[in-house]
């Protein structure tokens, strides 16, 4: 059985949200990082990372990429050793050329678009807290005389009348005309921060435009009719000090990443009344795929929260109906990201939700991460990742094990591993390749390395099972697909309790019908048919199974 992913398989009733949702499935994917799946009404596929910021070797990042990239990618640049990328979501709205985001956004305590913006943000401080406000952008460049000039924003166009700092996510030059006057500024200050006094020294000064912008600095640019203060007041070599300012905030922080539509505060859902007032009611009330990032009342966690939506199987939510789940399980704050085609939750490099797009995942301006610094350790799990097999006499099966340190993270598995299976349903080679036995019988196949271990259930049976093993129960189930992702064919299992008609369908994430499997009346026992999808395009499809008052479905993906 896995041993670090726990699954829990629960039905919900109409009245869940009025008392906290049990998820349908649990895994740790780190110690402190908790991801659960929930379904719900509607019908509704959620996903929560939850993340326990008491945890040391845990920290919360911003990340922009250089324009439009997936959420995956960015989670990938990102990733490297003692900074292990746990798992990401997309960010903010952003516009599509040159790919930027709409609202403030500090990584790692460097400016990447300052405003004066009045949509919700998160930031992080520099001793972790997650603090969420409307954070409005206030810079100053303060000359060595003690005189001081007004920086209106950062990263956006220079005007004839203000004055913008440029860093290095602006790209290689200022790209600004000979109007103005430009200073090229090195970083003299440990590091970058926001709501803090950084000094730089002041490397070149022209009024050519178009400076080069230092990878570890900036440049300070203002227009024609704001010049007067950089052409008397700061030299070359200068020591000057600049401060990105929040006045929402007194502590200096380290990351800021905005959104737009507050869903709770508090305690209170918030969506309909804070949230419309900042987005507009039309998108407050619409159910969509909907991207959320909160936290409870002392601070000490923050929770990573999609919805899918657009599809049949998950329809999306408003504002007021994902600010009810959040405050469900104990988000006090919360607001909304992009969403729509946006709305992606990654995990350990791997797309856990159902974007909406027919395409798949969405390339995107930024992305929230919540990442791991601990140094890579030794084997400490072993987990077979076929939960179970429902076999053929005679036939073969390739099970597969992963193996994870005492951080959860990946690990090649070391030379030694040894399979084993139980003698009466078959045996088990030593790359995981099970042969059942001639038998009807079921039992266990195990993986492992000294003293970890894990274990795997094997069900051998006919197709029917009418010629099952004398008392065998049987349940309604669908098991899920395998191999999964597959690539052209794949098999899909299911059990029935009592005789009843029966539809296996299969349909893509707009809903349509790609094949209707079975249709038609069963009796009760084990069953097993194949899809093969050549000829379909690669990307993800569900199945659904009807079977009397028993409804259930799981997705698969066909990757060519």
């Amino acid at each position: 059985m896995n041993r670090f992913l726990l699954p829990l398989i629960v039905c919900l009733s109409l009245s869940a949200l009025a008392q906290s949702p049990v998820p349908v499935s649990t895994a740790i994917v780190a110690p402190g990082v908790i991801h659960r799946q929930y379904t719900l009404p509607g019908p509704n596929t959620l996903d929560v990372l939850e993340i326990d910021l008491k945890n040391p070797f845990l920290a919360i990042e911003t990340y922009k990429p250089n324009g439009l990239t997936k959420t995956t990618v960015q989670a990938a640049a990102n990733d490297r050793e003692n900074h292990r990328v746990i798992g990401a979501i997309n960010g903010d709205f952003f516009n599509t050329d040159p790919g930027w985001p709409v609202g403030n956004h500090i990584m790692n305590g460097k400016p990447v678009l300052c405003v004066s913006s009045q949509h919700s943000a998160l930031a992080i401080t520099s001793l972790g807290k997650p603090l969420m406000e409307k954070f409005s952008f206030s810079g100053k460049i303060i000359a060595r005389d003690g005189s001081a000039l007004t920086i209106q924003n950062v990263n956006n166009p220079r005007t004839a009348t203000n004055t913008v700092l440029f860093t290095s996510f602006k790209g290689a030059t200022t790209g600004t005309d000979d109007t103005g006057i430009e200073c090229a500024l090195r970083l003299v200050s440990p590091a970058w921060m926001a709501n803090d006094t950084m000094k730089f020294v002041v490397t070149s000064k022209s009024s050519a435009g178009g400076t080069a912008i230092p990878v570890n600095g900036a440049v300070i640019s203002s227009g024609a009719s704001a010049a007067a203060f950089l052409t008397s007041s700061v030299a070359v070599t200068d020591t000057v000090r600049i401060i990105i300012g929040y006045a929402q905030s007194s502590a200096k922080l380290t990351q800021i990443i905005a959104g737009n539509g507050r869903l709770v505060r508090v305690g209170v859902n918030v969506g309909l009344s804070q949230g419309s007032a900042e987005t507009g009611v039309d998108f407050a009330v619409a159910q969509n795929p909907r991207t959320a990032v909160g936290m409870n009342a002392d601070s000490t966690k923050l929770y990573f929260c999609t919805v899918d939506g657009r599809l049949a199987s998950s329809v999306g939510m408003s504002f007021d109906e994902i600010g009810a789940f959040l405050v469900s399980i104990n988000v006090t704050n919360a607001f909304n990201f992009d969403g729509g085609g946006s709305t992606t939750m990654v995990v350990r490099g791997q797309v856990v939700n159902t974007p909406s797009d027919p395409g798949g995942e969405r390339a995107v301006g930024n992305s929230l991460q919540v990442i791991s610094i601990a140094a890579t350790g030794s084997l400490a799990w072993l987990n077979i990742v076929e939960d179970r097999a429902d076999v053929y006499p005679g036939s073969t099966f390739q099970f597969h094990a992963e193996g994870r340190d005492q951080f959860f993270s990946p690990l090649a598995l070391p030379s030694g591993v040894a399979w084993n299976a139980d003698a009466n349903i078959g045996t088990i080679d030593a790359a995981g390749k099970f042969t059942s036995n001639n038998v009807i019988d079921s039992g266990w196949v195990r993986v492992r390395y000294n003293s970890i271990t894990d274990s795997a259930r094997v069900v051998v049976h006919t197709t029917t099972g009418v010629g099952g093993t004398i008392g065998m129960p049987y349940e309604y189930e669908l098991g899920q697909n395998y191999p999964n992702p597959f690539n052209p064919s794949t098999r899909l299992m299911f059990s029935l309790a009592s005789a009843n008609r029966v539809t296996l369908r299969l349909y893509d994430v707009l809903g349509r019908t790609v094949a209707m499997l079975i249709d038609g009346v069963r009796e009760a026992g084990r069953y097993e048919c194949e899809w093969n999808a050549t000829g379909a395009p690669s990307g993800v499809y569900f199945y659904e199974l009807h079977a009397g008052n028993f409804t259930a479905v799981k997705r698969l993906v066909l990757q060519k």
